[in-house]
C-alpha cells in the first residue's frame, strides 16, 4: 500500500486519505490500531460485526467529506447489530441530507475502545516558488 495510497488520492484531486485508507496506511507501518472492517452496505456491515467486539463504532467513508462528525458521519458505543442497524440507516439518511452530492465509498466499522491516547496525524506539502 504505502506510498500508492497517496498516489490514488492525487489522482483523484483529493488532498487528503479517507478514515479506511488511514487507517490500513497505519496499520502498515505497525502501529497499533482497534480492529476494523471497511464494508459497503448494511447487510456487509451485520455479517462484519459478527467478527469484532461490541461495543462498535461506525464511520462514514469518503472521499468528499473530510470532517466526519460534521455531517452526522459517526456513531458511537453502538452495543448490537439492532443498534448498528438502525445507526447505519440514520447515518446514510444524514450524511444523504447534509451533503447531497458526496460520494459514499463505504463505512468503516470498527471495534469501540474506551481507554486510550486519541491520535490525529496532519501534514502538508507546501511547494515554495522561491528561486534559490
Amino acid at each position: 500500500m504505502g506510498v500508492e495510497v497517496f498516489d490514488l488520492a492525487r489522482k483523484e484531486g483529493r488532498n487528503f486519505l479517507n478514515v479506511f485508507e488511514s487507517l490500513q496506511l497505519i496499520k502498515e507501518y505497525g502501529i497499533p490500531t482497534p480492529e476494523f472492517r471497511f464494508v459497503r452496505s448494511l447487510e456487509e456491515a451485520l455479517k462484519a460485526s459478527e467478527g469484532l467486539r461490541f461495543p462498535l463504532v461506525l464511520k462514514v467513508c469518503s472521499s468528499d467529506i473530510v470532517h466526519k462528525s460534521d455531517v452526522g458521519g459517526v456513531a458511537l458505543n453502538l452495543e448490537s447489530k439492532e443498534e448498528l442497524e438502525k445507526a447505519f440507516k440514520e447515518m446514510e439518511r444524514k450524511v444523504r441530507e447534509r451533503v447531497a452530492n458526496a460520494r459514499i465509498d463505504g463505512f468503516l466499522l470498527q471495534e469501540m475502545i474506551e481507554d486510550g491516547q486519541f491520535l490525529i496525524i496532519g501534514g502538508r506539502k507546501i511547494l515554495s516558488s522561491a528561486k534559490s
